[in-house]
């Protein structure tokens, strides 16, 4: 954090004038925290050629503090970027492989469920065959039972016969 303030007192007539500058800078990177401060504050001065001098070397300061700061913000935020690059370098096979084995799960999904339909349509359809079979057979052997009485029949009828022969 960089901070400055200035403040300028003129008296009448250009006499008794008086300038005050402070600059406190201060940041905290990976080497730690420092605090730099510079603070001038002049009297009364005659030609203000030494207070200019002076509050110019000390808006210098503050400048090159200031970028300073700056350099090391920039150095840091590479840093990290360089970083997140890192980090999703590492993970970016992870998260490919992830969204592949998601897509091959949704495909194994979908096939199985295509089966599942076909074999439970096909269980409707045997069930149709099994109720079909099954009314065959009673109707089958409700016609065994005919043929067998009809046979019967025919058997005494033909007894009957040879006896009468």
């Amino acid at each position: 954090m960089v901070s400055s303030a200035a403040s300028v007192y003129a008296g009448m007539g250009g006499s008794g004038s008086q300038i005050s500058v402070s600059c406190f800078t201060s940041f905290q990177g990976s080497m730690g925290s420092r605090v730099l401060t510079a603070g001038m504050a002049g009297g009364p001065t005659g030609m203000g050629g030494i207070q200019n001098e002076k509050t110019m070397q000390n808006l210098n300061y503050c400048l090159v503090s200031y970028l300073d700061r700056v350099r090391s913000l920039r150095t840091e935020n590479q840093k990290v970027e360089g970083k997140i690059r890192e980090h999703l370098q590492k993970m970016g096979p992870q998260i490919n492989n992830v969204h592949l084995v998601a897509d091959d799960f949704r495909v194994k999904y979908k096939t199985e469920l295509a089966m599942c339909q076909s074999v439970e349509s096909n269980i409707h359809g045997l069930c149709k065959v099994i109720d079909d079979t099954y009314v065959t057979w009673l109707q089958l052997e409700t016609e065994i039972k005919a043929v067998m009485e009809e046979l019967l029949f025919m058997k005494k009828n033909h007894e009957k016969e040879v006896k009468g022969l």
